[in-house]
């Protein structure tokens, strides 16, 4: 039995849209797989004082921090894992929308969640949400499935079956 190929420059195309696809839901899933992991363990990190260096930047942003650990002085930006608790990131968007937003100042004092293997790592609201986990990883699997499922179809048909 002899495959005739039929491959044109719209199927090529298409596939490598979605292979993309295919990519982009992975990468999602990765980084809320890393995210995750990494929120869930801040929850056991060391707290050491640290101080804003630099305020948040409008409209929205994170206070630029610094903090001393063991002897080493690090500086740092993020509030929050991006799968912290869905409320958190709720709570800022109405302060902000009421003009009541938490702004620190240069020279506050904040306590920071530092991991003890890396030191430049670090956080000031601990902790993650599987919630928030799990939509983002459906949102990957979504962009992951369209992908498999375009390139499935592209492939019947290259090979005559579609």
């Amino acid at each position: 039995m002899r495959v005739s190929l039929t491959v044109t420059d719209d199927a090529v195309i298409k596939a490598g849209f979605f292979v993309a696809l295919l990519c982009f839901g992975v990468a999602i899933i990765a980084f809320a797989a890393r995210d995750h992991e990494r929120a869930q363990a801040s929850l056991a990190w060391p707290a050491v004082d640290g101080v804003v260096i630099a305020a948040a930047g409008p409209p929205v942003g994170d206070p630029r921090y610094a903090y001393n650990w063991r002897g080493r002085n690090y500086q740092g930006t993020r509030r929050r894992f991006i799968t912290a608790p869905a409320w958190l990131a709720v709570a800022d968007v109405l302060d902000r929308a009421a003009g009541n937003a938490r702004v620190h100042a240069p020279g506050d004092v904040l306590q920071i969640y530092v991991s003890p293997d890396q030191p430049q790592l670090s956080v000031v609201t601990p902790g993650g949400s599987r919630p928030v986990f799990l939509m983002i990883v459906g949102v990957g699997a979504l962009f992951s499935f369209f992908g498999v499922g375009g390139l499935l179809r592209a492939a019947a048909t290259v090979f005559g079956e579609g």
